[in-house]
């Protein structure tokens, strides 16, 4: 829910996300769940998407559909986080 991602998000959750993403990088389940957790958490919460936007996030999305290019769903998973990031509500 809108309020569970912004506590998580609040306390960190978005870091250690994308810390696993790093550590993990090999495992290509590990970098779709996490594309779709950080999706979750910016989708309808601005302060989640600028938090990833800020940590790095597109990088580690980008470097995990890089690692797994030839996995379908990674990279569908990797473009819908994206085209989630990216969007801004101000235009």
């Amino acid at each position: 829910s809108y309020n569970n991602s912004r506590r998580i998000g609040d306390r960190g959750g978005i870091e250690v996300v994308l810390a696993g993403m790093r550590l993990h990088i090999a495992h290509v389940g590990v970098s779709e769940q996490a594309c779709w957790t950080l999706l979750e958490f910016a989708a309808n919460n601005e302060d989640n998407r600028k938090r990833i936007l800020d940590s790095g996030g597109i990088g580690q999305v980008v470097a995990a559909m890089r690692t797994h290019k030839d996995m379908a769903l990674m990279q569908e998973t990797g473009c819908a986080a994206l085209a989630v990031l990216v969007y801004s509500p101000e235009g």
